[in-house]
Order: structure tokens, then sequence, then C-alpha cells
């Protein structure tokens, strides 16, 4: 079986960098496409966290030729947007001396000049162009090590992957910039702020790693979202989205060929840059055990972590296997002394969290029957 995969997979890469992996399945007209930039939450700059996740959002915006009926007015509008957030910003920094209504007014501004920006989109948007070419899947992830785009298209669209793909990398605007950001800031309140799962969560991951930036949430704290701009945003993209941080996989009803010729027409286009540097911090070695309560009116949880080495390490496959003998399936050893005894309604193993370029953590979480305590729940695990 691995044989005949690699018999149908091409990959090659272009002569500023960006890496193509072809996989070949002829089962239905249809490609899909994946492309992977080796950046995440772990990338960002002090002070700007949850921009990463933030492009997520930006990602099928349109660029400079697509989604726009007049680029340059649009642009001195979205100009007009940067020098008021900046009056923002250096109002905000004066800490208990801002002026808050002052703040307020610009606020109203900045809103008023986001409408008139948006007076200048076009409904032959990037989304809108992907839907009436039968796109399907269309989604976004963002990791603390990697951010991700993908869809699915009728393999006779296979140009126009090419084209709207190398265009957003080309000409980005990052438009609606600030509505974006409001709405990661909802998403912060929904799923971080008001529920106990997240606020355990982040907790947990902020007290085992104090000092690598693992310790940071991919969805930002929330000073820090208030914060982005729009030049924060191109700053990150000019430094970690070149062709050579890049990579895209293509599978389906494709010719590795064609593939290959259009790759070389499209994005040959984008200039190669500096491969960018890793995180050079360290996480310093933990001298005793760290714990986290969390006291909520909710179902309690017990989540366990211990640090573990990056997936590059030569022990790294270890802690997968430990992941099949702990918790898959019904004979896995955690399922058997705890679901079946009726001691945990839930129990799962995190291998790499929350990230595997850096070392990390494993992770055990399982949710307590109604008559076990946390306390007991952990001593079970334990005895396993």
């Amino acid at each position: 079986m691995l044989e005949e995969f690699e018999e149908k997979t091409t990959t090659f890469t272009l002569d500023n960098g960006l890496t193509f992996v072809v996989v070949e399945r002829h089962d239905a007209p249809v490609v899909s496409f994946h492309t992977y930039a080796d950046v995440g939450a772990v990338d960002e700059p002090m002070g700007q966290s949850g921009l990463a996740h933030l492009f997520e959002h930006l990602a099928f915006k349109g660029t400079t030729t697509i989604g726009t009926t007049d680029i340059q007015a649009e642009m001195a509008s979205i100009e007009r947007e940067e020098e008021i957030f900046a009056k923002i910003e250096r109002e905000r920094a004066r800490g208990p001396r801002a002026d808050t209504a002052r703040i307020g007014r610009l606020q109203t501004r900045l809103d008023s000049v986001e409408e008139q920006s948006k007076e200048y989109l076009s409904d032959a948007g990037y989304d809108q162009l992907l839907d009436r070419n039968g796109v399907n899947d269309l989604n976004a992830y963002t990791g603390a090590d990697q951010t991700g785009y993908v869809y699915s298209l009728p393999s006779n669209k296979l140009e126009l992957f090419f084209a709207l793909e190398s265009d957003r990398f080309m000409n980005p605007v990052f438009r609606e910039f600030y509505t974006e950001r409001d709405v990661v800031m909802e998403e912060r309140r929904q799923r971080t702020e008001s529920t106990p799962t997240g606020r355990l969560l982040e907790e947990f991951t902020a007290t085992a790693f104090g000092a690598h930036p693992y310790g940071v949430p991919t969805i930002g704290h929330m000073s820090d979202l208030e914060s982005l701009s729009r030049a924060d945003a191109r700053a990150f993209f000019e430094k970690y989205y070149g062709p050579s941080n890049l990579t895209i996989g293509i599978a389906g009803d494709v010719d590795p060929q064609r593939a290959r010729e259009l790759a070389e027409k499209y994005f040959s286009r984008l200039e190669g840059g500096e491969e960018p540097m890793g995180v050079a911090t360290e996480e310093p070695e933990q001298i005793s055990e760290r714990r986290v309560i969390i006291r909520e009116q909710s179902q309690p949880i017990v989540l366990m972590g211990w640090h573990r080495p990056s997936m590059f390490s030569e022990d790294a496959a270890v802690y997968d296997v430990l992941q099949d003998v702990l918790t898959q399936g019904r004979t896995s050893r955690l399922h058997k002394a705890l679901i079946e005894e009726e001691k945990a309604l839930q129990v799962q193993a995190l291998p790499a969290y929350p990230g595997s370029k850096y070392p990390t953590l494993f992770g055990i979480l399982g949710v307590p029957n109604r008559e076990v305590g946390p306390e007991q729940l952990e001593e079970d695990i334990y005895a396993v």
C-alpha cells in the first residue's frame, strides 16, 4: 500500500522555495487543496498574541485585484482607518491618564470609516468566485505551530486554484481587518472566558509553560487583540508567509505535470525571502509539581500533563504508542480501568499539547463519573 501511494505522489520545489506535494486519486472529478504555512501562534511577537489566528479570518477576504470595485479609493479609506487607530492606541498608551471620551469619539470615527471602506467591496469577492465555481469544504485552521487553508474544487477548475491562491499571497489587503479582529475577540469571550473548559485549558497551559510561548493562548489575550493593527498583520505576513515557508498539497483528479506547469506559471512570481528563524526560548526544567484548581458550577474535569520532547526527538514515537496503549479503543488500559468500571465518563490522551515542533506536553484528560470526585479520578489514572 505504501509503495502504491509513493507511486502516485509527486513532490517538487520551485526556485523560490515553495514546495508542492501532488497525489493522484482519479476516483472522482474533484481536487482538494491544502496550503500549509509553517507558522503558528508560537511565532507571534510579544504583545501580539492572536495575530496568527487572525489570518485564518482574513484569508478569503480578497486582494488588490479580487473583491474590490475601486482599489485606489478603498486603499485611501483603509489608510484613514490606520491613522485613526494609531490615535486610539496612542491615547490608550497613556494608561490611567487616557481620555476615555476621546477614545470613544475616535472609535466612532473608525467605525464610520470602516463602513465607507466596505462600500468598495465587490460582489465578485474571493468567496463568491469560489462558490460560483463549485467550492467545497472551504476552511482554515490555526495551531501553536502551523496555519492551514483548505478547500476542494471540480477538477476542471484546477487553474482557478492556482490563480486565486497565488494572488492571495502576492496582493494581500487584509480587508475588513478591524471587523474581523472584533469577531476574534467575541470568539475568545464565547470559547474561553465563558466556558469552564476554556478557562481551564488556558490556565493549565500557562502554568505548564512559564517561559516558552506555548504558554500563550492561540486565540490571544484580550488586551493584545485590542491593540492589533493592520500594520502588525502586514509585518507578520511579510516575515512568515514567504514561499519557502509554504507547502501546498494537492490531491485528487490531477495530472502532476499539469500541476507543475501551473505552479511555475502562477507561484514562481512570488519573491523568495529568508527562511524565518524558529523560537529560541527554551522552557526551563520544571523542579516541582504545578497545580491549577478552578472552582466552577460545572462538570468536574481532570487534566494532567507531563513534559515531553518535540516531534524531532528520537523518542517522539514513544508517546504515540503510549496514546494507543492508554486510550485507543475499548481494550486500552484507561478505557478498561475507568470507563468500564464507571469511574469516568470520558478519558482521552493528548499526545502533543499544545504543539509538537518544540518540547511540549503529553496530557490526559478525564471527566469523572457523578459518584467519583476529581481527586479520586486523578489517583485512579496514576494507578493505571
